[in-house]
């Protein structure tokens, strides 16, 4: 008996397409299977959470200064483990790469005006594809270098809007300031933005009164932190609570995770953060209203598997250092562990990517130091 051509075609089509579904779902039960499995090993690592240092960059250490690196602004870390690092006090390159090894591979940025320099930068952030992005305040302007260190494009912003970071679509999540004299109500919105920066939807706001016009601030971060994490997009305040807002790369919202936190009615550790915080407030007569108990958290950085580490104001295991929960991307707690990298207005300078913790410490001398971890 001999087949028509049609039927034995779709007979064909059919069992290869058979095979084909059968191969892909193979694939894609073993990318679940791999996904698990580096999910229960990321959580065996953080449970334990033992740390071996592999590096470490001193703003003392002659041989930096010498190349122009000599203080840490910001940093980021690259997928080849290459730290940008922001001096914004030298007068010449801005932005050093440095290897896994702790050589300087290049510096650029130059300080200036034209092309490619930088006048007063105060973010950086790598996008996927790896180009660093340079924001500068007062002036909205964008630089973006690629991989080697050159210019890529110049792009203008409000000055209002801080960006937080570039999503693997395109788009862009930002930070919008508000505030005047006039505003009853100050505060900030995070918002979502297309490639040009027009603004698609507002994903999470904080408002708090006026401080100018009533002369009182109350004693809290009043910074909205936001991380993206894998395919994830964690927002929080703590004037919230102990709670983050989770969003997928399209800023769809997906859930909330909240922790129960312990109340402190202690405020030493608190008032000695916020009074750094709020020194030039203070200096222009402005009163800081305290709590009755300290905010739950005080701020909190990622890793790139949708795990939180947040810094309680609970005293660590050494001086200078702070309890850090670790949270699991469902919101289970998996550890307590004791950090002391220096922080700023909410700003942690610190991250964990790769199983490796990047942290900058403040050293006794005010010079600080960037200590690079591995976890195991």
């Amino acid at each position: 008996m001999k087949l028509r051509p049609k039927l034995f075609i779709n007979s064909f089509l059919y069992k290869k397409w058979f095979a084909i579904s059968s191969i892909i779902m193979f694939f894609l039960s073993c990318s679940d299977i791999i996904s698990e499995v580096k999910s229960e090993e990321t959580k065996r690592i953080y449970s334990r959470f033992n740390l071996h240092e592999i590096l470490r960059l001193d703003t003392e250490d002659k041989r930096l200064i010498e190349k122009g690196l000599f203080d840490f602004h910001k940093f980021t870390v690259d997928a080849e483990g290459n730290i940008y690092i922001l001096n914004i006090k030298n007068q010449g390159d801005m932005i050093f790469m440095v290897d896994q090894t702790g050589r300087v591979l290049r510096s650029f940025g130059k300080k200036g005006q034209g092309p490619g320099e930088l006048e007063n930068p105060a973010e950086i952030f790598l996008s996927p594809e790896g180009n660093l992005f340079v924001q500068e305040t007062g002036n909205g302007k964008l630089t973006i270098f690629n991989k080697e260190g050159t210019l890529h494009e110049l792009k203008k912003l409000s000055p209002e809007i801080t960006l937080v970071s570039s999503l693997s679509n395109g788009n862009f999540l930002g930070l919008e300031s508000i505030y005047g004299m006039d505003v009853k109500q100050w505060g900030l919105a995070l918002n979502y933005y297309d490639a040009n920066f027009s603004k698609i939807k507002e994903l999470d706001r904080l408002s708090f009164p006026n401080p100018v016009a009533s002369k009182t601030v109350e004693a809290s971060p009043h910074v909205i932190v936001c991380h993206v994490s894998g395919n994830r997009i964690y927002s929080a305040y703590p004037e919230r609570g102990y709670e983050f807002l989770v969003f997928d790369l399209k800023g769809e919202f997906i859930r909330k995770i909240s922790v129960q936190a312990k109340r402190r009615n202690s405020l030493d550790l608190y008032k000695k953060i916020m009074e750094r915080d709020y020194g030039d407030l203070i200096k222009f007569g402005i009163k800081l209203n305290y709590p009755k108990y300290a905010l739950p958290f005080y701020s909190y950085f990622t890793d790139e598997n949708g795990y939180l580490f947040v810094m309680t104001y609970e005293p660590g295991k050494a001086l200078g250092e702070y309890i850090y929960d670790i949270i699991s991307p469902e919101g289970k707690l998996i550890n307590k562990v004791s950090l002391g990298p220096y922080f700023t207005h909410g700003n942690i300078m610190a991250k964990v990517f790769r199983n490796c913790l990047y942290l900058v410490k403040e050293k006794e001398s005010g010079e600080k130091e960037l200590i690079v971890y591995r976890i195991y």
